[in-house]
């Protein structure tokens, strides 16, 4: 089903697993274009199923469908036209980002409060696995860990990620949702949304911090230019389900403890 574009797969975590295999053997049989991608923790579905507590092989694979393109809400350019690039630092980055992502999840679902009394030791180990298998090596993973547990610290005791993640209206962490954006089928996951004082408020987790020598609002206002477009897409899908409400995007920082509210 869909139109003519060519079907692109994206392998599970374990990039060798049996529907690797068989969809990697059928493809370069079939004739028609295709392109195979590595795991990446971005994504929809694959990346809850391939994560640590599930490690499941389940892939992912997208076609243009219906006549129109089909895009990720994350991977729309900022008005600059610039995409994120890869690196080794930059999927470094990313997968700490990842796993920060999941403690504000569980932290969410769970409450604060039952984790700041966690044993430093036990949460310290349980980070070590993520990153593990999220592909850190060894000679990396303490720095990594670290990393990740000061941006947690930093996250027990604020203020802003306790409003964030407390137990609020229709909230809901990583809420997947897909609709028409700008003549595009578009696929979103939303970090953070819930209802507040009729405001529907759509939040986007960023790990980034500012450069050497870089004001906070002058960090504040580029990455408001970078990630606007996308929050833009998050807030058109959203609006389409939910029209009782005033609808805004906002960026939080955890690393720093900084909002920034994008129009």
């Amino acid at each position: 089903v869909g139109d003519p574009g060519k079907l692109t797969y994206k392998r599970s975590r374990r990039g060798d697993a049996e529907i690797d295999k068989v969809v990697d053997y059928v493809l370069k049989r079939s004739g028609d274009p295709y392109e195979i991608e590595d795991f990446s923790p971005y994504g929809y579905d694959e990346r809850q199923y391939c994560s640590p507590g599930f490690n499941l092989p389940v892939p992912a694979g997208r076609v243009t469908s219906g006549g129109l393109a089909v895009a990720r809400a994350s991977e729309i350019a900022n008005s600059t036209g610039e995409r994120n690039t890869f690196s080794l630092r930059s999927q470094e980055g990313r997968i700490i980002g990842t796993v920060v992502h999941q403690w504000l999840e569980r932290f969410t679902r769970d409450g604060i409060s039952s984790w700041q009394n966690e044993k430093y030791t036990l949460l310290r180990q349980r980070i070590e696995v993520q990153l593990s298998n999220l592909g850190i090596p060894q000679s990396r993973l303490a720095e990594c860990r670290d990393k990740v547990l000061d941006c947690l610290k930093k996250v027990f005791s604020s203020e802003k990620a306790l409003w964030l993640t407390g137990n609020r209206d229709q909230g809901e962490c990583e809420l997947s949702l897909s609709g028409i954006v700008d003549g595009k089928m578009m696929h979103a996951s939303i970090d953070r949304t819930f209802v507040d004082k009729n405001i529907r408020w759509i939040v986007d987790y960023k790990t980034t911090t500012p450069n050497d020598g870089e004001s906070l609002n002058d960090f504040l206002a580029r990455e408001a230019d970078k990630y606007g477009p996308q929050l833009s897409a998050y807030m058109q899908l959203i609006t389409a389900v939910d029209t009782s409400n005033v609808v805004k995007g906002a960026l939080y920082f955890p690393v720093i403890d900084a909002w920034k509210e994008v129009s």
